[in-house]
């Protein structure tokens, strides 16, 4: 798994993972915290076995983050 974050996150934004750490997990998937060189320094990503699920909950996230001030990930 690590190798494919790794390979994800050059991908999409060109940096350089020094580590990836599994920072949960629970019935749909985990969370990972990469710490990479460049900035930002650490990202969390969700990795979902069910793509259906993982698109509801974004979807919910980016009307969350519409209606309030707060930062919301």
């Amino acid at each position: 798994m690590d190798n494919y974050i790794k390979q994800i996150i050059h991908q999409k934004i060109k940096q350089q993972v020094n580590s990836v750490k599994m920072i949960g997990k629970g019935a749909s998937g985990s969370v990972y915290e990469i710490c990479c060189d460049g900035n930002p320094s650490k990202i969390a990503i969700k990795i979902s076995k069910f793509y259906d699920l993982l698109q509801e909950e974004y979807n919910m996230l980016c009307f969350l983050s519409e209606q309030t001030k707060a930062k919301i990930p």
